[in-house]
């Protein structure tokens, strides 16, 4: 009996329990709050407030097309179509790498081109689809940052190439500055 309990059996047990111990300590009283699902995202707001804004009337179907970047002939977008009730119609809409489009595999939000459009209702014509918006690149930079217990992705770029339909060239939106979210117009 007295050998199980023996000087180094004992030391095993203590180094154990303390090694235990101290890791716990470090790690089990933080709580990781990183938000990485929302780090990517690209908020689109539409206009309200002055004459070329987009009314609550054309926000009620928007459909959002994804190209891929590297188009491939014949290659046929992904299609969502939102549904919107008068509520929701000023809230904005966001891309992000799973959202409104599934993710698919690894591939992240700066691997696609997306249009944004919406439909033109006028007395007695069927709607017409016009587009409001091109998303032509999507230029993503980010990196793992940690302290050893949490380690969290730090999106340190985030600058969208887009055009409006009506203009030659894209503008630039780096969306790390404020505001942090496109603008759309008519």
């Amino acid at each position: 009996m007295a050998d199980r309990f023996s000087l180094p059996f004992c030391f095993t047990i203590l180094l154990t329990v303390a090694t235990g111990l101290l890791l716990s300590g470090c790690c089990a009283n933080n709580v990781c709050d990183c938000n990485d699902a929302d780090a990517d995202v690209v908020e689109l707001r539409f206009a309200s407030s002055f004459s070329n804004a987009v009314s609550n009337a054309d926000l009620d179907t928007v459909v959002i097309q994804r190209y891929p970047v590297r188009l491939l002939t014949g290659a046929k977008p992904e299609i969502v179509t939102l549904i919107r009730t008068a509520a929701r119609s000023r809230d904005s809409i966001r891309l992000n790498n799973n959202s409104p489009f599934p993710q698919i595999s690894t591939t992240k939000l700066d691997s696609f081109r997306y249009v944004v459009q919406y439909y033109v209702t006028q007395p007695g014509r069927k709607p017409v689809l016009t587009t409001l918006l091109n998303i032509n690149k999507i230029k993503l930079q980010g990196s793992l940052n940690g302290d050893g217990c949490c380690t969290c992705y730090v999106n340190s770029e985030k600058t969208v190439f887009a055009r409006r339909e009506g203009f030659l060239q894209d503008s630039v939106f780096d969306l790390k500055r404020d505001p942090r979210f496109l603008k759309i117009s008519k």
